[in-house]
């Protein structure tokens, strides 16, 4: 044991010991443990692009427009002959980049739709809540009838209420 008797070889051989670690660190990191970029291969370059295309139409799926409030639609039920109405108010939800001028310059004739596809309910229809879904769906169809396609996205109903 020569080098622990002489105090420069043992600091030579501790210097050596450390760098050779630090070099192995530094191997074992870059090449060992790293997962290689798309850059580095051509065909993932593609699949990349894709995915990218995907993503980009998920998030305009989930992209929330504006939306245009036909607030205070009242409806007297088929089969009530006027004693029971319904009151509620609807939410428009325009596809992104939609604007509003289309809906409100067709509104009277929206409203009318509605109220002719509502009344010709029965208050039954109404009163069982799993029928919300279809009323909503319809509502949409009617809407997308009566105003240039792909304008509106979603109809919500913001308030229902039965008299």
């Amino acid at each position: 044991m020569l080098f622990m008797q002489n105090p420069k070889l043992r600091i030579i051989v501790l210097a050596s010991t450390v760098l050779i670690q630090a070099l192995l660190s530094f191997v074992l990191i870059k090449f060992v443990f790293t997962v290689p970029s798309t850059d580095d291969q051509p065909g993932q370059v593609e699949q990349t692009e894709e995915s990218d295309k995907k993503e980009s139409e998920n998030k305009a799926e989930f992209a929330i427009g504006e939306i245009y409030p036909l607030e205070d639609i009242v409806i007297n039920p088929a089969g009530t002959r006027g004693r029971r109405f319904i009151s509620l108010s609807l939410g428009l939800e325009l596809n992104p980049g939609q604007s509003a001028d289309e809906v409100k310059r067709r509104e009277p004739k929206l409203v009318d739709s509605i109220l002719t596809l509502l009344s010709e309910k029965g208050l039954s229809e109404y009163i069982d809540t799993t029928n919300r879904e279809i009323i909503r769906e319809q509502i949409l169809e009617t809407i997308q009838q009566t105003i240039p396609a792909g304008i509106v996205k979603q109809v919500y109903i913001t308030r229902f209420i039965i008299q």
